[in-house]
């Protein structure tokens, strides 16, 4: 629930104002972005993308059960990639949060709002892009003892977070472990190289979040010696690097 709501407060669920006030019908996309960090070339296969324009949703709404549709009381959201149906959490008249297809590839996005399509925008998915989500910059991120990482509740030196991303490439192997009463499989994917203030620091797991549709966590450990205050985290795959900041203090 604690990592529910930290994504909620991030940027799953801002939508953005653009277009909103416009009586237009026709819905139109005027941009794809990656939706951890909003930038327009940083798209990546199964991650969360949002797409911003105009008249986009009859209704601000969120559905947690990630269907292909969300039903508002004067029309119906749907979004396709190549005429195939993708999934929404969040919609608005100004912005979609959709889960980008799972194979990498160029695809024709439409935006259909009680069966009126906007026109294609055709957009190109990596297999990986990562994007830190965040909220100001301050990377969503838990902290040791599973609180919420923020301006009053940093985190403290040497501590082992987690810090959840976008994009983060393919399951590269499986394990099954024992939570509690369950037995969950966990998806490990592509480490990447991670450092605070330029400094290499160790990534001790990176995979998908259980759970958590289009979610990656990277769990690091933070240097002993780092002082008081924000410190720039950044995590880089292949060529692709993103970057957010972490707070520390004793």
């Amino acid at each position: 629930m604690r990592l529910r709501n930290l994504l909620r407060n991030t940027v799953l669920c801002i939508g953005l104002a653009a277009g909103a006030a416009r009586a237009q019908s026709l819905p139109s996309i005027d941009s794809v972005v990656n939706a951890a960090n909003y930038q327009a070339n940083a798209l990546g296969a199964d991650g969360w993308i949002s797409l911003t324009g105009a008249n986009l949703s009859p209704c601000t709404a969120t559905d947690n059960t990630l269907s292909t549709k969300i039903s508002c009381p004067t029309g119906d959201v749907i979004v396709t990639a190549n005429g195939n149906p993708l999934k929404l959490y969040y919609a608005s008249p100004g912005q979609l949060n959709v889960l980008a297809p799972a194979t990498p590839g160029v695809y024709d996005l439409v935006a259909s709002v009680n069966g009126v399509q906007s026109k294609p925008r055709t957009s190109t998915i990596l297999a990986s892009n990562i994007g830190i989500f965040n909220n100001y910059h301050l990377a969503a991120t838990i902290n040791q003892n599973g609180t919420v990482h923020w301006y009053n509740n940093p985190a403290k030196p040497g501590e082992i977070v987690s810090v959840y991303a976008n994009n983060g490439g393919p399951t590269t192997s499986t394990e099954t472990v024992q939570a509690g009463p369950q037995t969950v499989m966990i998806e490990h994917t592509q480490t990447p190289d991670a450092t605070i203030e330029g400094q290499p620091v160790p990534v001790l797991f990176a995979g998908k979040t259980y759970g958590y549709a289009g979610l990656w966590q990277y769990n690091i450990q933070l240097p002993d010696t780092l002082p008081t205050g924000a410190h720039t985290m950044q995590f880089c795959l292949e060529d692709k690097c993103d970057n957010a900041d972490v707070l520390v203090a004793p």
